[in-house]
Protein backbone atom coordinates (compact mmCIF):
# COMPACT_ATOMS: atom_id res chain seq x y z
CA UNK A 1 0.00 0.00 0.00
CA UNK A 2 1.49 3.35 -1.21
CA UNK A 3 1.94 6.47 1.38
CA UNK A 4 -1.48 7.84 -0.34
CA UNK A 5 -3.40 5.16 -0.12
CA UNK A 6 -2.16 4.64 4.06
CA UNK A 7 -2.55 8.65 4.42
CA UNK A 8 -6.22 8.73 3.34
CA UNK A 9 -6.77 5.50 5.68
CA UNK A 10 -5.64 7.28 8.28
CA UNK A 11 -8.09 10.12 7.53
CA UNK A 12 -10.96 7.93 7.66
CA UNK A 13 -9.90 6.09 10.99
CA UNK A 14 -9.72 10.17 12.51
CA UNK A 15 -13.14 10.85 10.96
CA UNK A 16 -14.72 7.95 12.44
CA UNK A 17 -13.14 8.42 16.29
CA UNK A 18 -14.67 11.89 15.75
CA UNK A 19 -18.05 10.69 15.02
CA UNK A 20 -18.24 8.12 17.62
CA UNK A 21 -17.15 11.00 20.46
CA UNK A 22 -19.57 13.14 19.33
CA UNK A 23 -22.36 9.97 19.01
CA UNK A 24 -21.26 8.76 22.80
CA UNK A 25 -20.91 12.61 23.68
CA UNK A 26 -24.83 12.98 22.65
CA UNK A 27 -25.79 9.79 24.02
CA UNK A 28 -24.34 10.57 27.58
CA UNK A 29 -26.34 13.89 27.29
CA UNK A 30 -29.70 12.42 26.20
CA UNK A 31 -29.30 9.98 29.38
CA UNK A 32 -28.47 13.37 31.81
CA UNK A 33 -31.60 14.59 30.54
CA UNK A 34 -33.78 12.07 31.87
CA UNK A 35 -35.75 12.73 34.71
CA UNK A 36 -35.58 9.94 37.39
CA UNK A 37 -38.41 10.20 39.38
CA UNK A 38 -38.11 9.21 43.20
CA UNK A 39 -40.07 9.34 46.48
CA UNK A 40 -40.73 13.13 46.21
CA UNK A 41 -43.70 12.19 44.13
CA UNK A 42 -45.25 10.08 47.26
CA UNK A 43 -47.71 12.34 49.17
CA UNK A 44 -47.08 13.06 52.62
CA UNK A 45 -49.85 13.86 55.12
CA UNK A 46 -51.14 17.24 55.53
CA UNK A 47 -50.70 17.14 51.73
CA UNK A 48 -53.91 18.48 49.35
CA UNK A 49 -53.95 18.04 45.28
CA UNK A 50 -56.44 19.21 43.16
CA UNK A 51 -57.33 17.95 40.11
CA UNK A 52 -59.29 18.95 36.97
CA UNK A 53 -60.50 16.66 34.53
CA UNK A 54 -61.41 17.22 31.18
CA UNK A 55 -64.17 14.48 29.15
CA UNK A 56 -63.73 16.48 25.63
CA UNK A 57 -59.49 16.82 25.84
CA UNK A 58 -58.51 18.36 22.08
CA UNK A 59 -55.11 18.09 20.61
CA UNK A 60 -54.23 15.05 22.76
CA UNK A 61 -52.52 12.97 20.46
CA UNK A 62 -50.49 10.18 22.37
CA UNK A 63 -47.07 9.99 20.90
CA UNK A 64 -44.66 6.75 20.33
CA UNK A 65 -42.51 5.96 22.41
CA UNK A 66 -38.79 7.51 22.96
CA UNK A 67 -37.39 10.14 24.38
CA UNK A 68 -36.67 14.07 24.29
CA UNK A 69 -40.32 14.47 23.73
CA UNK A 70 -41.96 17.91 23.92
CA UNK A 71 -45.89 17.36 24.86
CA UNK A 72 -48.07 20.68 24.55
CA UNK A 73 -51.26 20.38 26.30
CA UNK A 74 -51.70 23.42 27.61
CA UNK A 75 -55.49 23.53 26.08
CA UNK A 76 -56.77 21.21 28.61
CA UNK A 77 -60.05 22.60 30.03
CA UNK A 78 -61.95 21.80 33.51
CA UNK A 79 -65.21 20.02 32.76
CA UNK A 80 -65.10 18.66 36.91
CA UNK A 81 -63.06 19.68 39.54
CA UNK A 82 -62.20 17.94 42.54
CA UNK A 83 -59.71 17.11 45.48
CA UNK A 84 -57.81 14.74 47.32
CA UNK A 85 -56.78 15.01 50.71
CA UNK A 86 -54.17 12.84 52.64
CA UNK A 87 -54.44 13.02 56.45
CA UNK A 88 -53.23 10.38 59.16
CA UNK A 89 -55.04 7.04 59.41
CA UNK A 90 -56.39 7.22 62.24
CA UNK A 91 -59.03 9.53 61.21
CA UNK A 92 -60.59 7.38 58.89
CA UNK A 93 -63.84 5.30 59.68
CA UNK A 94 -62.01 2.33 59.64
CA UNK A 95 -58.97 2.87 60.60
CA UNK A 96 -58.76 0.12 62.87
CA UNK A 97 -58.92 -3.07 59.66
CA UNK A 98 -56.22 -1.00 58.82
CA UNK A 99 -53.64 -1.16 61.62
CA UNK A 100 -50.62 -1.11 58.92
CA UNK A 101 -51.98 1.83 57.04
CA UNK A 102 -49.42 5.51 57.59
CA UNK A 103 -51.54 7.41 55.02
CA UNK A 104 -54.97 8.27 54.26
CA UNK A 105 -56.26 9.73 51.50
CA UNK A 106 -59.99 10.88 50.83
CA UNK A 107 -61.30 11.47 47.33
CA UNK A 108 -64.32 14.04 46.93
CA UNK A 109 -67.02 11.17 46.33
CA UNK A 110 -66.02 10.35 50.01
CA UNK A 111 -63.98 7.30 49.21
CA UNK A 112 -61.07 6.14 52.37
CA UNK A 113 -57.90 5.07 50.58
CA UNK A 114 -55.24 3.43 53.36
CA UNK A 115 -51.65 3.75 51.66
CA UNK A 116 -48.52 1.98 53.04
CA UNK A 117 -45.50 4.45 51.96
CA UNK A 118 -42.05 3.40 52.41
CA UNK A 119 -38.95 4.78 51.16
CA UNK A 120 -38.98 2.62 48.16
CA UNK A 121 -42.84 2.09 47.24
CA UNK A 122 -46.31 2.99 47.91
CA UNK A 123 -48.98 0.54 48.31
CA UNK A 124 -52.87 0.33 48.84
CA UNK A 125 -53.69 -1.67 51.90
CA UNK A 126 -57.99 -1.47 51.04
CA UNK A 127 -60.39 1.51 50.57
CA UNK A 128 -63.51 2.16 52.90
CA UNK A 129 -66.30 3.50 50.68
CA UNK A 130 -69.64 1.97 48.65
CA UNK A 131 -69.27 -0.69 47.20
CA UNK A 132 -67.37 -1.15 43.71
CA UNK A 133 -70.50 -3.04 42.46
CA UNK A 134 -72.57 -0.42 42.89
CA UNK A 135 -75.65 -2.13 46.06
CA UNK A 136 -75.15 0.77 47.63
CA UNK A 137 -73.61 -0.05 50.77
CA UNK A 138 -70.41 0.95 52.41
CA UNK A 139 -67.79 -1.76 52.31
CA UNK A 140 -64.74 -2.03 53.96
CA UNK A 141 -61.96 -4.08 51.16
CA UNK A 142 -58.63 -4.78 51.80
CA UNK A 143 -56.34 -5.98 49.12
CA UNK A 144 -54.47 -9.34 48.81
CA UNK A 145 -51.22 -8.84 48.33
CA UNK A 146 -51.36 -4.70 48.42
CA UNK A 147 -51.92 -3.23 45.87
CA UNK A 148 -49.14 -1.55 44.20
CA UNK A 149 -49.24 2.04 43.32
CA UNK A 150 -45.29 3.11 42.59
CA UNK A 151 -42.12 1.31 43.18
CA UNK A 152 -39.08 4.14 43.17
CA UNK A 153 -36.48 4.96 41.29
CA UNK A 154 -38.64 4.99 38.02
CA UNK A 155 -36.32 5.29 35.16
CA UNK A 156 -36.84 5.16 31.66
CA UNK A 157 -38.16 1.87 30.25
CA UNK A 158 -38.61 0.31 33.54
CA UNK A 159 -41.43 -2.25 33.36
CA UNK A 160 -43.04 -3.44 36.60
CA UNK A 161 -45.81 -5.74 36.98
CA UNK A 162 -47.90 -6.63 39.96
CA UNK A 163 -50.98 -8.18 40.77
CA UNK A 164 -53.76 -7.97 43.70
CA UNK A 165 -57.02 -9.02 44.61
CA UNK A 166 -59.99 -8.46 47.01
CA UNK A 167 -63.23 -10.47 48.47
CA UNK A 168 -65.56 -8.48 50.43
CA UNK A 169 -68.39 -10.28 52.30
CA UNK A 170 -71.61 -8.48 53.56
CA UNK A 171 -74.71 -9.81 55.21
CA UNK A 172 -77.93 -10.57 53.34
CA UNK A 173 -79.53 -7.69 55.31
CA UNK A 174 -77.02 -5.26 53.91
CA UNK A 175 -78.89 -5.92 50.06
CA UNK A 176 -82.21 -4.79 48.90
CA UNK A 177 -84.94 -7.41 48.51
CA UNK A 178 -85.00 -6.58 45.00
CA UNK A 179 -81.63 -8.42 44.86
CA UNK A 180 -82.78 -11.11 47.35
CA UNK A 181 -86.16 -11.89 45.21
CA UNK A 182 -84.23 -12.93 42.50
CA UNK A 183 -82.07 -15.76 43.50
CA UNK A 184 -83.43 -18.91 43.45
CA UNK A 185 -82.14 -19.94 47.10
CA UNK A 186 -81.49 -18.35 50.77
CA UNK A 187 -77.93 -17.18 51.12
CA UNK A 188 -75.90 -16.79 54.48
CA UNK A 189 -73.53 -14.19 53.20
CA UNK A 190 -72.73 -12.41 50.12
CA UNK A 191 -68.89 -11.32 48.84
CA UNK A 192 -67.57 -8.94 45.77
CA UNK A 193 -64.60 -10.62 44.11
CA UNK A 194 -62.03 -8.43 42.06
CA UNK A 195 -58.86 -9.03 40.12
CA UNK A 196 -56.42 -7.05 39.53
CA UNK A 197 -53.00 -7.30 37.51
CA UNK A 198 -51.20 -4.39 36.58
CA UNK A 199 -48.34 -3.62 34.38
CA UNK A 200 -46.66 -0.14 34.11
CA UNK A 201 -44.16 0.41 31.13
CA UNK A 202 -41.70 3.80 31.30
CA UNK A 203 -42.03 4.52 27.69
CA UNK A 204 -41.28 7.70 27.51
CA UNK A 205 -39.69 11.15 28.76
CA UNK A 206 -39.61 14.39 27.94
CA UNK A 207 -41.00 18.44 28.51
CA UNK A 208 -44.96 18.37 29.80
CA UNK A 209 -46.93 21.75 29.12
CA UNK A 210 -50.34 21.61 31.08
CA UNK A 211 -52.36 24.85 32.03
CA UNK A 212 -50.56 24.81 35.38
CA UNK A 213 -47.14 25.22 33.91
CA UNK A 214 -43.74 23.05 32.01
CA UNK A 215 -42.29 20.00 33.89
CA UNK A 216 -39.46 17.27 33.17
CA UNK A 217 -41.49 14.34 33.11
CA UNK A 218 -41.57 10.39 32.14
CA UNK A 219 -44.75 8.63 30.62
CA UNK A 220 -45.66 5.82 31.92
CA UNK A 221 -48.18 3.43 30.12
CA UNK A 222 -50.19 1.45 32.55
CA UNK A 223 -52.13 -1.92 31.23
CA UNK A 224 -54.70 -3.10 33.73
CA UNK A 225 -56.94 -6.49 34.03
CA UNK A 226 -59.60 -6.48 36.23
CA UNK A 227 -62.72 -8.48 36.98
CA UNK A 228 -65.42 -8.61 38.92
CA UNK A 229 -67.53 -11.09 40.50
CA UNK A 230 -70.97 -11.34 42.78
CA UNK A 231 -70.73 -14.82 45.05
CA UNK A 232 -73.25 -16.28 47.51
CA UNK A 233 -72.23 -18.46 50.51
CA UNK A 234 -75.01 -21.32 50.81
CA UNK A 235 -75.19 -23.69 53.87
CA UNK A 236 -73.36 -27.38 53.43
CA UNK A 237 -72.80 -25.87 49.49
CA UNK A 238 -70.18 -23.08 50.16
CA UNK A 239 -69.62 -19.81 47.56
CA UNK A 240 -71.70 -19.84 44.44
CA UNK A 241 -71.22 -17.44 41.87
CA UNK A 242 -74.44 -15.57 41.47
CA UNK A 243 -72.82 -13.00 38.95
CA UNK A 244 -74.70 -13.51 35.88
CA UNK A 245 -78.34 -13.86 38.38
CA UNK A 246 -77.63 -9.91 39.59
CA UNK A 247 -76.18 -8.60 36.34
CA UNK A 248 -79.51 -7.33 35.07
CA UNK A 249 -80.23 -5.32 38.16
CA UNK A 250 -76.73 -3.64 37.98
CA UNK A 251 -77.34 -2.74 34.16
CA UNK A 252 -74.43 -4.74 33.29
CA UNK A 253 -71.73 -1.31 33.33
CA UNK A 254 -70.93 -1.85 37.34
CA UNK A 255 -68.99 -5.47 36.10
CA UNK A 256 -65.95 -4.27 34.16
CA UNK A 257 -64.43 -7.80 32.79
CA UNK A 258 -61.78 -5.88 30.55
CA UNK A 259 -58.61 -4.02 30.06
CA UNK A 260 -58.04 -0.45 31.13
CA UNK A 261 -55.35 1.57 29.73
CA UNK A 262 -53.94 4.78 30.44
CA UNK A 263 -51.20 6.90 29.88
CA UNK A 264 -49.43 8.41 33.07
CA UNK A 265 -47.21 11.66 33.18
CA UNK A 266 -45.11 12.11 36.57
CA UNK A 267 -42.67 14.42 37.88
CA UNK A 268 -40.48 15.35 40.94
CA UNK A 269 -42.56 18.56 41.41
CA UNK A 270 -45.28 17.06 42.12
CA UNK A 271 -47.00 14.59 44.26
CA UNK A 272 -48.67 11.90 42.42
CA UNK A 273 -49.74 11.63 38.98
CA UNK A 274 -49.38 14.42 37.13
CA UNK A 275 -51.30 14.51 34.23
CA UNK A 276 -53.37 11.02 33.43
CA UNK A 277 -55.16 10.30 30.20
CA UNK A 278 -57.67 7.39 29.78
CA UNK A 279 -57.86 5.89 26.46
CA UNK A 280 -60.92 3.39 25.08
CA UNK A 281 -60.38 -0.12 24.96
CA UNK A 282 -57.74 -0.29 22.34
CA UNK A 283 -55.74 2.21 23.45
CA UNK A 284 -55.90 4.73 20.99
CA UNK A 285 -58.64 7.21 21.69
CA UNK A 286 -58.03 9.70 24.50
CA UNK A 287 -61.42 9.44 26.89
CA UNK A 288 -60.76 11.72 29.07
CA UNK A 289 -57.41 14.13 30.74
CA UNK A 290 -57.39 14.60 35.05
CA UNK A 291 -54.83 17.03 35.23
CA UNK A 292 -53.58 18.88 38.37
CA UNK A 293 -54.49 22.44 38.85
CA UNK A 294 -53.65 24.66 41.71
CA UNK A 295 -55.35 27.70 40.63
CA UNK A 296 -58.76 26.16 41.42
CA UNK A 297 -60.00 26.57 44.19
CA UNK A 298 -57.19 28.49 45.75
CA UNK A 299 -58.91 31.79 47.10
CA UNK A 300 -61.52 29.16 48.71
CA UNK A 301 -61.16 28.44 52.76
CA UNK A 302 -60.96 24.65 52.24
CA UNK A 303 -63.71 24.39 55.33
CA UNK A 304 -66.16 25.87 53.59
CA UNK A 305 -66.66 24.08 50.26
CA UNK A 306 -70.25 23.21 50.44
CA UNK A 307 -69.58 19.88 49.02
CA UNK A 308 -72.77 18.14 51.50
CA UNK A 309 -74.97 21.46 51.62
CA UNK A 310 -77.04 20.15 48.64
CA UNK A 311 -80.25 17.91 49.05
CA UNK A 312 -80.52 15.55 46.54
CA UNK A 313 -83.38 13.03 46.24
CA UNK A 314 -84.61 10.27 45.68
CA UNK A 315 -81.21 8.13 46.36
CA UNK A 316 -81.90 5.34 44.41
CA UNK A 317 -84.08 6.84 42.00
CA UNK A 318 -86.36 5.68 38.85
CA UNK A 319 -87.55 8.62 37.12
CA UNK A 320 -86.97 12.21 38.48
CA UNK A 321 -84.41 13.67 40.67
CA UNK A 322 -84.82 16.80 43.05
CA UNK A 323 -82.07 19.50 43.94
CA UNK A 324 -83.17 21.54 46.96
CA UNK A 325 -80.21 23.85 48.74
CA UNK A 326 -80.77 26.82 51.01
CA UNK A 327 -78.98 30.38 51.02
CA UNK A 328 -77.62 29.67 47.81
CA UNK A 329 -75.86 32.62 45.91
CA UNK A 330 -78.09 33.95 42.81
CA UNK A 331 -76.90 33.47 39.57
CA UNK A 332 -76.11 31.08 36.84
CA UNK A 333 -75.24 27.96 37.18
CA UNK A 334 -74.49 24.38 35.39
CA UNK A 335 -75.55 20.66 36.13
CA UNK A 336 -73.27 17.94 34.67
CA UNK A 337 -74.03 14.77 34.31
CA UNK A 338 -71.54 12.15 34.62
CA UNK A 339 -71.18 8.28 34.09
CA UNK A 340 -69.32 5.82 36.69
CA UNK A 341 -66.36 5.92 34.58
CA UNK A 342 -66.05 9.73 34.24
CA UNK A 343 -67.52 10.62 31.05
CA UNK A 344 -69.90 13.87 30.72
CA UNK A 345 -73.25 12.58 29.70
CA UNK A 346 -75.90 15.64 29.85
CA UNK A 347 -74.98 19.49 30.74
CA UNK A 348 -77.55 22.11 31.61
CA UNK A 349 -77.81 25.35 32.14
CA UNK A 350 -80.04 27.05 34.96
CA UNK A 351 -80.38 30.57 36.68
CA UNK A 352 -81.09 30.00 39.53
CA UNK A 353 -82.66 33.22 42.06
CA UNK A 354 -81.42 32.73 45.56
CA UNK A 355 -81.82 32.08 48.04
CA UNK A 356 -83.20 28.79 47.45
CA UNK A 357 -82.59 26.03 44.62
CA UNK A 358 -85.43 23.76 43.77
CA UNK A 359 -85.50 21.97 40.81
CA UNK A 360 -85.65 18.58 39.28
CA UNK A 361 -84.96 16.85 36.38
CA UNK A 362 -85.83 13.73 34.38
CA UNK A 363 -83.44 10.78 34.36
CA UNK A 364 -85.71 8.14 33.03
CA UNK A 365 -83.50 7.76 29.76
CA UNK A 366 -80.15 6.97 31.75
CA UNK A 367 -79.88 2.73 31.95
CA UNK A 368 -79.61 1.80 35.78
CA UNK A 369 -76.20 2.16 37.22
CA UNK A 370 -74.29 5.09 39.63
CA UNK A 371 -74.07 8.80 38.10
CA UNK A 372 -72.18 11.60 39.34
CA UNK A 373 -74.37 14.93 39.62
CA UNK A 374 -72.53 18.41 39.24
CA UNK A 375 -73.45 21.51 40.35
CA UNK A 376 -71.13 24.72 39.49
CA UNK A 377 -71.39 28.05 39.58
CA UNK A 378 -70.56 29.73 36.63
CA UNK A 379 -68.86 32.48 38.30
CA UNK A 380 -67.54 31.33 41.48
CA UNK A 381 -66.47 28.14 40.10
CA UNK A 382 -68.16 26.29 43.49
CA UNK A 383 -69.30 22.54 42.99
CA UNK A 384 -71.75 20.54 44.19
CA UNK A 385 -71.57 17.05 43.78
CA UNK A 386 -73.98 13.67 44.23
CA UNK A 387 -73.49 9.66 43.65
CA UNK A 388 -77.02 9.24 43.09
CA UNK A 389 -77.90 5.38 42.08
CA UNK A 390 -80.54 4.82 39.02
CA UNK A 391 -82.40 1.71 39.18
CA UNK A 392 -85.00 0.15 36.53
CA UNK A 393 -88.44 -1.45 37.60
Amino acid sequence: MDIVCLFLLSQMLMKIRILLCFLLLGSIENLNAQVSITSAIFPNIGDTVRYAVDNLPANTQITSPGGMQNWDYSSLQADLIFQQIFETPDSGQSTDLFPEANLLSRIFQGVETYSLVTESKMETIGAFGEDPVGFGVNLASRFDPPLLEYMVPINYLDSVQSQSSLAVPFASSDLPDTILSILPFVPDSFRIRANFSRLDITDAWGTLQIPEGFYEVLRQKRTESLSFSVEAKVIFIGWQDITDLVLPFLGGAMLPQDTLISYRFLSNENKDVLLSFTMDSLGVEVLNAQYVSSQILTDLDETKIPTSHILAYPNPTTEKLYFQKQNIESGDYVLETFSFKGQLLAKRRFNVIGPNLNESIDISNLQAGIYWFVWRNMNTGILLDRAIKVVKE
